[in-house]
């Protein structure tokens, strides 16, 4: 601290007696900030559990969260039982969202909320648990098991609260976790279409059909179970291929009778004609 006040006032172009009286200044304010952070330092490793839960509470109300999670973090264990308990789990899981540890958080917002139901706090507590499963939900490529589990918090949470201002974030939550589920749904069935596997994609892609209906992949994937179809027809072996061109032909009527004005009919025909001169082949 020295040497930078000295190197500061190296580039002061003041007279004397105010640079004098900067340098005072300076190392004022250092000398202050020195001994905050010993006495802050000197309060974190003393056994003045008193005074740890007052100074942890003055600093969550200065939001210095940092700084006051280290506290509530060893007074958890300390007051356990007892009424401060309240105070020090909530803002522990204060301190731990506002400094983006969010599993943490969840995990102490949740022990809240489960602990004090009917604290003035709990519905905060248990929609910020919520916020904290959904922020540290995986993107659309990864594994979705962990959306359902936000999902399911959210909805017990609109149980829990129906009257809450809070049902409308919530149910934007809860529709944004079943479009991520939705997509990686999509994805994973049409894999096997891209992989030439289309047998298991047909089945697949029907899976998903039936899991997401209304989905604003199902054009897409109606379209992807004919052309699997038509596909794995072409590749069977010839006593197998009539009975699977007319399968094929079932899954391009419904597709048809799903979406008449779809860009994606023209192939679709090009398919049923090449389907049924096969057919007349064969017969």
């Amino acid at each position: 601290m020295t040497v930078h006040i000295n190197l500061l006032m190296e580039k002061c172009t003041f007279a004397a007696p105010m640079r004098h009286l900067l340098v005072k200044a300076l190392f004022f304010v250092a000398a202050l900030t020195g001994t905050a952070c010993s006495e802050y330092q000197k309060m974190l490793n003393s056994e003045d559990y008193p005074g740890k839960f007052e100074l942890a509470n003055q600093l969550f109300a200065d939001g210095k969260y940092g700084k006051a999670l280290p506290l509530y973090d060893e007074l958890k264990r300390i007051y356990l039982g007892q009424e401060q308990m309240k105070l020090i789990i909530y803002n522990l899981a204060q301190c731990e969202f506002e400094t983006e540890q969010y599993y943490l958080a969840a995990y102490h917002y949740k022990q809240f909320y489960d602990s004090y139901p009917f604290a003035k706090q709990a519905e905060d507590a248990l929609f910020l648990h919520c916020k904290c499963l959904y922020t540290t939900s995986p993107k659309e490529s990864l594994d979705q098991s962990s959306a359902q589990k936000t999902i399911s918090a959210l909805e017990s949470f609109a149980l829990a609260f129906p009257d809450s201002d809070k049902i409308l974030e919530a149910n934007k939550l809860i529709d944004e976790l079943r479009r991520k589920q939705e997509e990686k749904a999509f994805k994973t069935a049409s894999l096997y279409h891209k992989i030439e596997n289309y047998k298991a994609a047909v089945w697949a892609l029907g899976n998903f059909n039936r899991d997401y209906p209304g989905s604003i992949y199902e054009e897409q994937a109606m379209f992807l179970v004919l052309e699997s179809a038509y596909l794995y027809a072409r590749v069977s072996v010839r006593k197998k291929q009539e009975e699977r061109y007319i399968e094929f032909i079932e899954y391009y009527k419904g597709f048809k009778n799903a979406f008449p004005s779809s860009k994606l009919l023209k192939k679709a025909k090009e398919y049923l004609d090449n389907a049924q001169n096969e057919l007349k082949k064969l017969q």
